[in-house]
């Protein structure tokens, strides 16, 4: 989703993104509207024709809204914690997309590993738990990082808030593996620059350099040497 006009789809009733927007004391990011509607699948296409991507966030209940937002998407991403309780969860939502898929054959899901705590045997063993649901694991896992919560109270996103950190990494090799072939490249540019200014030099000291930008449409790619694309790609058949 870089350099593209995007539309953020509010469909939680708690309307947390709305909450996010108006805590925002700067120039929006992009357009975030509230549409809580179980016709939101219908709705959608006049709404979103002045964009080139949207973006909507669900509500955790499996209600009319949800069937309706999976059926509006053309990938659909659970994130699951690494609990018992997500686990269970994220099974009930994955036979709503099943579901839904009966409907729309083109419907694409994958998982997201989100709040992995590091260093914890639950951590390390959340990929294989989930190896029995049948679709994709994104290889990008987020980690129970403040920043996320701090940045959310001021409307900013991670990458605002220290474009240089791990979250900003996070967050970008998420949207590469969304996106297409072109993207993934550009987001993989820019991913490893912010990986290489936060590793040590040969004193220890961390690199404070700003990312490279990405290239401009129509410029040739480069090869990426400090990180593969394989690495953020991980299995994309569910592109």
């Amino acid at each position: 989703m870089l350099s593209q006009r995007v539309l953020l789809i509010d469909a939680d009733p708690q309307a947390s993104c709305l909450a996010w927007s108006n805590a925002r004391n700067r120039d929006p990011l992009f357009a975030v509207v509230g549409m809580p509607k179980a016709t939101l699948h219908r709705d959608l296409p006049d709404l979103a024709r002045d964009y080139e991507a949207v973006v909507i966030d669900g509500a955790p209940r499996l209600d009319a809204v949800g069937r309706s937002v999976i059926l509006a998407s053309d990938l659909v991403l659970i994130p699951v914690q690494p609990s018992p309780l997500d686990l269970w969860a994220g099974a009930h939502t994955l036979a709503l997309v099943r579901e839904a898929q009966a409907f729309k054959p083109s419907v694409k899901a994958a998982l997201v590993v989100n709040r992995k705590i590091a260093h914890t045997a639950i951590g390390r063993d959340i990929v294989g738990a989930l190896a029995g649901y049948g679709l994709p694991i994104l290889p990008v896992q987020f980690s129970q990082r403040v920043l996320y919560a701090e940045s959310a109270a001021r409307g900013m996103s991670a990458i605002e808030a220290s474009p240089h950190g791990a979250a900003a990494c996070e967050v970008i090799e998420l949207a590469s593996c969304a996106c297409g072939a072109t993207n993934l490249r550009v987001a993989a540019r820019v991913t490893a620059a912010l990986r290489q200014a936060r590793e040590p030099n040969d004193n220890g000291i961390r690199h404070e350099r700003r990312p490279t930008s990405a290239p401009q449409s129509g410029s040739p790619s480069r090869t990426v040497t400090s990180l593969r694309v394989t690495e953020l790609a991980g299995d994309r058949s569910f592109l």
